[in-house]
């Protein structure tokens, strides 16, 4: 029905009809050729010159046009091929694109309706599921056709009960087949999945390269893979024994019980006529030609049926994304009929706030029990915590990544109006102009290429385009640039989407603290509400407001937050330190500090180490 668009008159259909045609059409022309040859094994005995010159002339002519017609139902197969995966692929791209569902379906977080390898569903699977439909029509359709219809002029030529006894002894040998051959769709399912494994752990080595090398992990990784790759070549081995089982003993029953079957029924006829030997021979060359027509029909379509099975294995991985992809799209709007009665009241159209909501994982392990606060234009607000409280959880709950579990929400209806921005942003193949514009597919309106090296030198990465050749340099970003490069890329589009929030999720981590200050002032000016983790004690007088998680499920929001009001947090933090230690030293133990364990001592503790202390 996706191959299709759901519709029966289509191209597809076209297409489909003339393939099923020519096919039909070749098995006539191979039915006449058949005749010629006896014609020509006849002339040749009989002498007869004039017989085989016009025989053979005919044949040449009927050449070319078998020629163009086998020609043409390649290229008919994989026209026809190419359609269904298009719409397929149509299909798929725009459910996987819609409600986040690429970022939802990936296997990570606990997360229901995941799906182990997608990438290879959506290329490589949908690619084979085309291809082997367009082959189950020539090797199932057409083979049925030609059995039915050599059959019946064997039917025509032996005589009923011969013919019949044939079909009969042949169909009892056949049967023996089933009880050796594999489950086909199970194993190709299987050893697909094992294959894609090994690929994604390929991937993995290939993105964390550089970590990988500085940890001097490559012999963990290489037995990672080299335990991958055994499984898969184990399994296939196994499959390729099976095969080799099965595969002899149809060549051997195709081949040669089938013919002898068919000879002694050649031979019956030959025995029982009383014809001159030309008549003969011409006889004998035509039904054996069309019993070898009919026996090649038959093996093709035992061959497609261990297609059926192999096409019923890439089917069900297929219908596993499209249902997953579905499910999705239910779940995301359902969602948002919930979210609209769970929309906290009495807001301004622009503003951010949250109402008792329940922050907890895919996996529905809860991090924050009940958040409430909310936000203006113009606040920026600062949020802390220890790792794993729920700092990055409340913004992908924003942004919708993430199910709401309870309470209400109330963000701007625009999605541009809020910018989030990781502490990793997204950089890709193409022209360093492009990385700044992200998402856009080009620069907004209006905007210049002047405007945005303005913005450039903001972030301090004019000698980026310096060094690079200009804005129209096409590389792979992501393996050139730094971490600090990155993040100074998505700072600056900040200042060129200029939205109504941003939301910066240790953003500049990797940025020295004289730019961080500097491009964090810009922002100020831009007028752009801040929402802002940040471990780096610089950033705190550019925020308005402070949201503190304490990692157990609780947290303090402060209205109008202050730089000194951190500060004597500090100074409370310090002073529940002196007296744990004291605690510790009556009890007769001692806190040494373990430097490798990130610990110091509380006398040599600086603003850096607020989140450790709070861990």
């Amino acid at each position: 029905k996706i191959g299709f668009k759901g519709k029966l008159l289509g191209k597809e259909l076209f297409l489909l009809v003339l393939y099923i045609s020519l096919l039909l059409v070749r098995t006539i022309i191979s039915t006449r050729i058949v005749f010629m040859d006896g014609e020509m094994l006849q002339a040749v005995i009989a002498k007869d010159k004039k017989a085989l010159l016009r025989t053979l002339t005919i044949w040449l002519l009927i050449g070319i046009l078998t020629a163009i017609i086998n020609s043409l139902n390649k290229y008919l197969n994989q026209t026809f091929a190419l359609a269904l995966r298009t719409n397929i692929n149509d299909y798929l791209m725009k459910k996987y694109f819609a409600s986040q569902a690429f970022y939802k379906i990936a296997p990570v977080g606990g997360r229901k309706h995941c799906i182990a390898n997608v990438d290879q569903a959506i290329t490589d699977d949908v690619a084979l599921w085309s291809t082997r439909l367009s082959n189950l029509i020539s090797f199932l359709g057409k083979p049925a056709f030609d059995m039915c219809f050599f059959s019946s002029m064997l039917f025509n030529n032996f005589g009923f009960w011969n013919q019949f006894a044939g079909m009969a002894a042949s169909y009892e040998v056949g049967k023996l087949l089933h009880y050796v051959r594999p489950n086909f769709s199970e194993k190709i399912r299987v050893k697909g999945s094992l294959e894609a494994d090994l690929r994604a752990a390929h991937a993995k080595i290939i993105a964390g390269a550089e970590e990988i090398a500085f940890s001097s992990g490559e012999h963990r990784e290489r037995g990672v893979v080299q335990a991958l790759y055994d499984k898969f070549r184990s399994y296939a081995s196994n499959i390729y024994l099976e095969n080799f089982r099965y595969f002899c003993c149809e060549e051997y029953v195709t081949r040669y019980v089938w013919s002898t079957i068919g000879m002694l029924q050649v031979a019956y006829v030959a025995f029982s006529a009383q014809l001159p030997a030309a008549e003969t021979a011409k006889r004998v060359v035509v039904l054996r030609r069309i019993m070898a027509k009919n026996g090649s029909a038959t093996e093709k379509y035992m061959r497609g049926v261990k297609l059926i099975h192999e096409f019923a294995g890439v089917t069900s991985g297929l219908m596993a994304v499209v249902n997953s992809l579905k499910t999705i799209e239910v779940a995301a709007a359902a969602a948002a009929e919930r979210t609209e009665l769970r929309t906290v009241a009495n807001c301004d159209p622009t503003d951010i706030a949250v109402e008792d909501l329940v922050i907890a994982t895919p996996a529905n392990e809860i991090l924050i029990k009940s958040l409430t606060f909310r936000l203006k234009q113009h606040d920026r607000l600062l949020v802390l915590g220890p790792n794993g409280c729920g700092k990055s959880s409340l913004f992908r709950v924003l942004c919708g990544l993430w199910p709401q579990r309870g309470g209400k929400i109330h963000v701007p209806p625009n999605r541009d109006a809020v910018f989030f921005l990781p502490q990793k942003p997204y950089v890709m193949r193409g022209t360093l102009r492009e990385q700044f514009h992200y998402p856009d597919l080009a620069l907004k309106p209006g905007v210049t290429d002047e405007d945005l090296m303005d913005i450039i030198d903001t972030v301090k990465l004019k000698y980026l385009v310096d060094n690079a050749g200009g804005l129209d340099t096409i590389e792979d970003w992501g393996e050139i640039l730094s971490g600090g490069e990155k993040q100074r890329i998505g700072l600056a589009r900040i200042f060129y989407q200029k939205p109504l929030y941003a939301v910066l999720d240790e953003c500049s981590s990797a940025i020295n603290v004289e730019a961080e200050m500097a491009i964090f002032g810009r922002l100020c000016d831009l007028g752009t509400t801040l929402i802002t983790i940040s471990h780096r004690q610089s950033l705190q007088k550019f925020h308005t407001k402070l949201l503190i998680f304490d990692g157990v499920g609780g947290y303090k929001f402060v209205e109008n937050f202050k730089e000194d009001e951190l500060s004597a947090l500090k100074q409370r933090r310090d002073s529940l330190a002196l007296e744990l230690k004291e605690v510790l030293k009556g009890l007769g133990e001692d806190w040494v500090a373990d430097p490798s364990k990130g610990e110091v001592e509380v006398g040599d503790m600086d603003d850096d180490d607020i989140e450790e202390f709070h861990n």
